[in-house]
């Protein structure tokens, strides 16, 4: 009895490699890269006031803004097979108040078709044109995400990947990113900016003179403030920075970023630091050991 059982566990282990075989010769032949490609396109009416959230999306995101009260959405998926297509579908829920752009996770078969050839890798490609007055939440994205000039919240986290923001005017959160991030600040929302776990170079582009304080803790790498109003700035210790800009006002707050840390305005060259201000160049601290943030 046990020889048997064993003979059909040989034989099912035999046919599932077979079918595995066979699997990777069909998909060879779908494309000329042997893969699958699913394309979708939709143009909607949407709210300049509405709520925009992307998630879970394996691979680049790139988000465009306008002003209008429309949306349109392009997903290119590909995939090894269409099975491997059909577990990771691209879900598209709208409304003229909110946006929601998903993608399932991993859904249909589980270990059995995993085991007779499929769960093959999966790749997304999102472009988003949404109204600039529009609210965003981007989560749990492996790959880069660009964003164009946005005028209400921005919150973007868990990115494996590089996040460029064109320019903000609201509130703005950017935490547990993998990648280098680089921001445009044209004007400060009363709740400031929040940045974040940061494993690479931080860049703030600022438009203007502000008005805002900037708060650095668990820092490790250079730092440098390049703006004309800076009026006070200190360094505490090895990892934490204070400055103000102008009168002070809302915080710009970095905490721990595992790389370094760059204010740039475009009013630095045309309009020098006051005679009598602290020196607005680069403080460089020494490098610290610890480990990078924690990317979740």
């Amino acid at each position: 009895m046990k020889f048997r059982i064993f003979i059909v566990i040989l034989l099912v282990a035999a046919a599932a490699v077979a079918g595995r075989q066979v699997s990777r010769m069909r998909n060879a032949g779908t494309n000329a890269d042997g893969s699958t490609r699913d394309e979708i396109r939709r143009s909607f009416r949407l709210a300049r006031s509405a709520r925009v959230e992307v998630r879970h999306i394996n691979g680049s995101v790139e988000i465009e803004t306008a002003e209008s009260e429309t949306a349109e959405v392009l997903v290119v998926t590909t995939a090894d097979s269409p099975e491997d297509l059909a577990s990771r579908r691209v879900i598209i829920e709208d409304s003229p108040d909110s946006l929601v752009v998903r993608s399932e996770r991993g859904t249909g078969g589980g270990w059995w078709r995993r085991l007779w050839g499929g769960g093959g890798q999966v790749r997304q490609q999102l472009k988003l044109t949404i109204p600039r007055g529009a609210s965003l939440a981007v989560r749990h994205v492996n790959g880069p995400v660009a964003v164009g000039e946005m005028e209400a919240v921005v919150e973007v986290g868990q990115v494996n990947g590089r996040v460029e923001v064109a320019r903000v005017s609201g509130r703005t959160e950017v935490s547990h990113v993998n990648g280098g991030v680089k921001l445009g600040l044209a004007q400060l929302d009363e709740q400031g900016m929040e940045v974040n776990h940061v494993n690479g170079n931080v860049e703030i582009r600022l438009k203007e003179s502000l008005n805002a304080d900037i708060a650095v803790s668990s820092h490790n790498g250079g730092f440098a403030l390049n703006a004309p109003n800076v009026t006070t700035q200190e360094r505490e210790n090895r990892s934490t920075f204070r400055a103000r800009l102008g009168s002070g006002g809302p915080e710009i707050n970095l905490r721990g970023v595992n790389g370094n840390v760059r204010f740039e305005s475009s009013e630095t060259r045309s309009a020098p630091p006051k005679p009598d201000a602290p020196d607005a160049g680069n403080l460089e601290p020494p490098p610290l050991p610890p480990p990078p943030p924690t990317f979740r």
